[in-house]
């Protein structure tokens, strides 16, 4: 089919889009499963009762989000709603410090999360820390990749990277290992 002709099936005589001309335009497109801004000072943020199963990707991300306490944070997923915590095959994030050049890295000490702000130094108090894991839910293990941007003596950008030892997950958990969410936005989102 010519170029001419696709157009002519999208587009009609005044040049605006046919009614229903994309609906089948490919892609899987992107559904907001649920989204939690922070109010009050909670110690965590728990989205519950996931069906995933739709999903091929699902995805974390996280807006401007600040804390109480310069401490680390976790991110923690189960499948029953956190009698147990699922186990992660290795978990790891790492920071490219601005200043100097190097980096550091968490691998996971608590192999049942991943750090989402793994280090003292990190300002997450007065700048906070931004950014999206992905959780890849559709093979025999939970694939985990992500990218951020924190503050410590400057930008910061953060990569985050892990395998959760399930195939898919029914709670997520965000939590302030000592001190408090004060504010930011947490929104899951689905990807077919």
């Amino acid at each position: 089919m010519s170029i001419a002709r696709n157009l002519a099936a999208l587009l009609d005589s005044s040049g605006d889009v046919v009614a229903g001309a994309l609906d089948n335009a490919g892609g899987g497109g992107s559904t907001v499963i649920s989204s939690q801004t922070i109010t009050g000072t909670p110690t965590s943020i728990t989205f519950s009762s996931l069906n995933l199963s739709a999903y091929r990707v699902v995805r974390l991300e996280f807006y401007t989000v600040k804390t109480t306490s310069n401490q680390y944070h976790l991110v923690k997923t189960s499948n029953d709603g956190f009698t147990t915590n699922n186990s992660w095959d290795f978990a790891t994030t790492a920071s490219f410090d601005n200043t100097q050049g190097t980096y550091m890295r968490d691998d996971g000490s608590y192999m049942d999360s991943l750090f989402i702000s793994p280090w003292a130094e990190w300002n997450t108090i007065t700048y906070g820390i931004s950014g999206y894991m992905d959780f890849i839910v559709d093979g025999p293990k939970v694939l985990v990749n992500g990218i951020g941007s924190s503050y410590d003596d400057g930008e910061t950008a953060v990569i985050y990277a892990g395998v959760i030892d399930a195939t898919t997950f029914t709670d997520l958990k965000i939590q302030a290992h000592n001190g408090n969410w004060v504010s930011g936005t947490f929104k899951l989102i689905g990807m077919a």
